[in-house]
């Protein structure tokens, strides 16, 4: 899933563009955007032990982390989401958190159809049909099990 995200970003958003990794847990999709050639990429997340790893992959490098429940939203050109909204009860919430970042790019997992039976991973269809129904949509490319996104600024 991550390598279909990265292709789609590479493919359709400048190198130079200031990105957020939103929910970015142990920051792989951000390391891989650096590692594509963007220079511009920051963190968000709640504080865990997944962005306690992250810090320690980047040791004394510089960058920015956001802990999303104490930073207030800083303009970003666009921020990416992957992993995460099929892991929250209400991702509707969180997306609208996001836009308050900057333009969404979004990696939505559409193999659950059903509700697990330890919530944790919810069905998005209901999500994704909102989405296209209240959001202008810039980009979209469907795959075995997933959705990206790039919505209109």
């Amino acid at each position: 899933g991550i390598q279909y995200l990265l292709d789609f970003i590479c493919a359709n958003i400048e190198r130079e563009k200031r990105i957020l990794d939103y929910g970015c847990g142990i920051g792989s999709l951000g390391i891989r955007l650096a590692q594509a050639g963007y220079t511009d990429i920051s963190y968000a997340d709640v504080e865990s032990l997944c962005t306690e790893f992250l810090k320690w992959r980047y040791g004394e490098t510089a960058y920015s982390f956001f802990d999303l429940q104490e930073s207030k939203p800083e303009p970003f050109d666009f921020v990416s989401c992957y992993n995460l909204l099929e892991h929250v009860h209400d991702p509707w919430k969180v997306f609208e958190h996001m836009e308050q970042w900057g333009t969404p790019v979004l990696w939505i997992n559409t193999r659950f159809k059903k509700e697990s039976e330890y919530q944790l991973h919810y069905n998005l269809d209901d999500f994704v049909e909102r989405l296209e129904g209240e959001r202008s949509i810039a980009k979209k490319q469907e795959g075995d099990g997933f959705k990206l996104f790039i919505l209109s600024s």
